[in-house]
Parts: structure tokens; sequence; C-alpha cells
């Protein structure tokens, strides 16, 4: 018997493939011959359709009904409804000139938006943002000269003259509206203004952090090792033998399951045994109660984005 459900990514299947809590269920069907693995078994086309083999008739139904089938049957139908309000405004999007009723329309998709967020990971609030930087131009570019900078006759009187630039930088954020932090916004304009004060000091809002490891990026590497250790405590939560997630992990960086064990006494010794078993802790729940990572972002993404971090720097 094969199961279809409608899902999103892969991450989010092998998050469902253990209805009712992982954990829980895996308990359940321990005397079972078909209890599931999920990572061998899943199986993705291109249509997102997830065929789960080797389920018997009663595990079948299980699934089908299960509340984490329905949930990421809500989410598709959100992320559905997300891309038609887009497409609905696409064309006001793509205009230079938009009308007042057009403004109006965008508005409505802002507002119409928010609460499928409530069901989507990060696809609302990007949608939304791409609408809003549209709106906002559309309502207010009246208000800056986006043509020529303020303190001089063109763009191009700038390019040599730094200071000048900052101080057009400086000039804008000041005045222009946004929806940054209002201390992060002062701290960045005071910083702005301190590069032109003529001490030749840097202040401490641009003063680069020290590169500390190996590889082009090796403040990024650590963080994706976090992360795939969080992904390892997520997978335990799913159901599977963290042996055998470190394994996974081991082949996608292509580096050896010693050496991805070594990542977490190395997270140990930077933030404390205290911070590392909540983060840990926090993965393995969100895989017991059958959430997905990190917004069904893929392991093989964060892999990826570590190699490329520990890779040598070739300007060094």
């Amino acid at each position: 018997m094969i199961a279809d459900v409608r899902c999103i990514g892969r991450e989010s299947c092998q998050a469902a493939i253990l209805p009712l809590g992982g954990a829980s269920l895996a308990r359940e069907t321990s005397g079972s011959p078909h209890r599931i693995a999920p990572p061998p078994h899943l199986r993705m086309s291109c249509g997102g359709v997830t065929a789960v083999p080797d389920l018997d008739d009663e595990w079948a139904k299980r699934f089908a009904d299960s509340i984490v089938v329905k949930l990421l049957q809500q989410r598709d139908k959100a992320i559905e409804d997300v891309r038609r309000i887009e497409s609905d405004v696409a064309s006001i999007l793509a205009s230079d000139s938009p009308s007042r009723a057009d403004l109006h329309a965008l508005l409505d998709a802002c507002l119409d938006l928010q609460p499928l967020s409530q069901r989507t990971v990060f696809t609302a609030e990007e949608a939304a943002r791409r609408i809003g930087q549209s709106l906002l131009e559309g309502a207010l570019r009246w208000t800056e000269r986006l043509d020529r900078p303020n303190l001089a006759l063109n763009w191009a009187a700038l390019e040599s003259d730094l200071p000048a630039r900052r101080q057009e930088l400086w000039y804008r954020l000041s005045r222009a509206p946004h929806l940054l932090p209002p201390a992060l916004m002062q701290e960045l304009l005071t910083a702005l203004l301190h590069l032109n004060d003529g001490t030749e000091t840097i202040p401490p809002f641009f003063t680069p952090e020290p590169k500390v490891g190996r590889g082009r990026s090796p403040k990024e590497a650590r963080e994706c090792e976090e992360f795939l250790w969080e992904w390892i405590s997520w997978r335990a939560g799913c159901g599977q033998r963290i042996s055998d997630a470190v394994s996974d992990v081991s082949a996608a960086v292509g580096r050896s399951a010693k050496a991805v064990e070594a990542w977490r006494s190395e997270w140990i010794a930077r933030a404390g045994q205290e911070e590392v078993s909540r983060r840990l802790e926090a993965a393995k729940e969100r895989g017991i109660s059958g959430q997905n990572f990190l917004g069904n972002l893929p392991m093989e993404s964060i892999a990826m984005i570590w190699k490329w971090a520990r890779e040598p720097d070739k300007l060094a």
C-alpha cells in the first residue's frame, strides 16, 4: 500500500512521516514489521507528492488522517493563497507609475497576506515585503529626489568623494520611512557621522570582527556546524538514531563522523553547556511534535554553505 500525501519540501515530509508525534508513534509501532525509518523511505516527485511505501492499510489510514498531514495541507493551501495574491498585483508591481487605485490594491494585498503568515514559513512575509516596497515607492517617491542627491548636483559628483557619500547616506536614512528599531537606526546614523568627524577613528559599529579559524568565513562555518547539530537533534526527535543522523551530516559535508561529533564539543566550549543543551533540546522537541526544521531548509543546503565557508581563502 502506498499513501500519497501533499506536502511542502523534503524536510516537512520527514517531520510528518511520524504522525501524532514521532517518538510516541514509534513506541506504539515498535513491534510492527512496517515501522518507518523516514529518510530511506521518502520519495519526492516533481509535483510535490510524497509516496510513503511499506504501509499497511491501517498505517496508511492513520497517516492520511494525522494532524501533521492536515497541517501540511493547510500550509499548502496558504502558500497557494499567497501566490494568488501576489499574482493579482503582479502588473502593478511591474508598473513605473501606479495609480491611486493601484496603491490601494497593494495595501489590500499586504493586509490580506498578514493572516496567512501563521500557516506559512516566511512565504507571506517575503511577498508582503516585495509588495510593500512598491507601495512605499509609489506613495512616497515624490518626497525624495531620487534623480540626484541632496548635497551635490548629481550622483557622479559623489563617486570620488566618500565623505560626501556618507553624508548623503546619513541625510537620507535620518528622514526616510523605515521599519528598523529606533535604537539601531540611531546607532547607525551616529557611526556614519563619526566617520566624517576627522578623528580617523573607526566607530565600534563599523569595527570588523577579527577572523578566527580556518577557511573563507570561519564564523559562518561555525554557525553552520551549530545548525547541523540542531538538525541532528531534530532528526532524533523524528525517530532517527543520532548515530545515523551524524552519518548523514558526515556524508553531506565530506568529513568523518568523528569530526562532526567534535563540532558539538567546540560549540560547548564557545557557548557553554547550558546554551547548547537548550538549543538541541528545542530542536528535538520540534521533531517530536512534527514541526519542520528551519522553515524546510534542507540539511544539504546548510552543508553546501559550510563547505564554501571552510574552503581556503584564496585571497589570504
